[in-house]
């Protein structure tokens, strides 16, 4: 069974299921398989945004804005506002390349399991 069987067959034991659960035997499943890496290099504990994204359908995309006490000084913390987006997968797009600043280099933006999203 190809990779996308294996995913299929997942998806198709899992009707019924709390889909969190189903994403995170997709991630676990594709780490088996060497298609997904966590910067750890331990097993994943939470599902991986691209499989997130792939159960996601292709016609929606996902914005999360949430308050956060922003900076690193010890008190008193700026309020800030934070956001995440999440476009859709597309099988037409192009690779495009980013030329980044240094620190843009440190602060090394993850993705919920772990791994660099860039």
């Amino acid at each position: 069974m190809g990779a996308e069987g294996e995913d299929l067959e997942i998806l198709r034991k899992g009707v019924g299921q709390d889909l969190i659960d189903i994403a995170l035997k997709v991630t676990l499943s594709r780490h088996a398989r060497g298609e997904i890496r966590s910067v750890s290099g331990n097993v994943p504990k939470v599902p991986n945004g691209s499989v997130v994204r792939d159960m996601r359908r292709r016609t929606e995309g996902l914005l999360i804005i949430y308050p956060t006490m922003g900076g690193v000084a010890p008190e008193p913390k700026t309020p800030m506002i934070g956001f995440a987006s999440s476009f859709p997968r597309d099988d037409f797009s192009v690779p495009v390349e980013y030329l980044v600043n240094q620190v843009y280099e440190q602060l090394h933006l993850f993705d919920d399991a772990g791994d660099v999203d860039v």
